[in-house]
């Protein structure tokens, strides 16, 4: 497919479903579009009631991918979410049953209020594809997508993510409250009933664009560019652990789809620099002098952004 047409599509997706359902969440599911094209997982955080679980059932209405919804909680368990063996006293055999990860794109609500061993149950089906329950393997869906939300950590009763599983996610996007702007519109809609449900809004058929990204040619020079960033995270004075290689991969692939979305067979340092804060502001973590002096981790992330010097061609 042509980029042009490819950019077109999508823009056009993203401003229907803009006025009508998301108002003022425009740049949150284009960056959603953006991991499901490049195979990658998403990570949403924000206070109760600012649409988290809205986008992510949204996104999985339109794209026409089957869906599942897990509420993560203090007693869920792995098996809840993977499936079990149930024993069946008719025929004397086990049949295994399975969880709702057996699906193409799963919302893990509140990922954060589960305990960590629960939470690592998706660690493979994340990285791999595919979950081993009892030593066997078995393959999900070739779409699987991971879009989980968490509450900020000063909220009671919550766990922080494991390092290991943070870094599965290729980003970590902010949900806050609106404008007034768009809270008036979408308290216009509700009074005159103009609200449209996702049902109305036709199927955008994601899957044709898959491996848009390897029409988008990268200079050497920008590839040197991420290496740079990279590094300048592992040796900033106000952070403990800095950005693996897997950041960078997958701040190549993104700013890729990125830059097909915005019309172009190739990519511009605006198009890494659109993408680093998601991809690395949870895989960043600060150290006490950066917590006790009260500065935040997208700080240090422009910070890193601006005094990263583009590699001449």
């Amino acid at each position: 497919m042509q980029i042009e047409n490819f950019s077109d599509q999508v823009n056009g997706f993203i401003n229907e479903v803009s006025q009508s359902l998301i108002f003022g969440n425009e740049k949150t599911l284009k960056l959603l579009i953006t991991a499901y094209l490049c195979r990658g997982h998403v990570l949403l955080e924000g206070s109760p009631g600012v649409g988290k679980t809205k986008i992510a059932k949204l996104v999985a209405s339109v794209f026409g991918k089957n869906f599942k919804r897990v509420q993560f909680t203090s007693d869920l368990l792995p098996g809840d979410i993977l499936g079990s063996h149930i024993y069946s006293q008719k025929t004397g055999d086990l049949t295994f049953l399975q969880g709702p990860i057996f699906t193409d794109v799963l919302l893990g609500d509140e990922i954060n209020r589960t305990p960590p061993r629960t939470q690592s149950a998706l660690l493979e089906a994340m990285e791999e594809r595919q979950v081993t329950i009892e030593g066997e393997k078995r393959e999900l869906s070739k779409d699987f997508f991971v879009i989980a939300t968490q509450n900020p950590l000063e909220f009671e009763g919550v766990f922080p993510l494991p390092e290991a599983q943070v870094d599965r996610f290729l980003f970590k996007l902010i949900m806050s409250n609106g404008s007034v702007k768009t809270d008036t519109q979408i308290l216009l809609n509700e009074i005159e009933n103009l609200k449209q449900n996702a049902t109305n809004i036709d199927s955008f058929d994601i899957s044709q664009f898959s491996g848009i990204e390897a029409n988008v040619k990268v200079d050497k020079s920008l590839l040197d560019y991420i290496a740079r960033l990279l590094d300048h995270t592992r040796r900033h004075q106000m952070i403990q652990h800095g950005a693996s290689i897997r950041a960078g991969i997958g701040m190549c692939d993104a700013a890729r789809v990125y830059a097909a979305i915005e019309g172009r067979d190739y990519v511009i340092p605006e198009d890494i620099k659109e993408v680093a804060t998601p991809i690395l502001r949870h895989r960043l973590k600060l150290n006490s002098e950066a917590m006790i002096s009260g500065v935040v981790v997208e700080d240090i992330i422009t910070d890193i952004l601006n005094s990263t010097e583009f590699p001449s061609a």
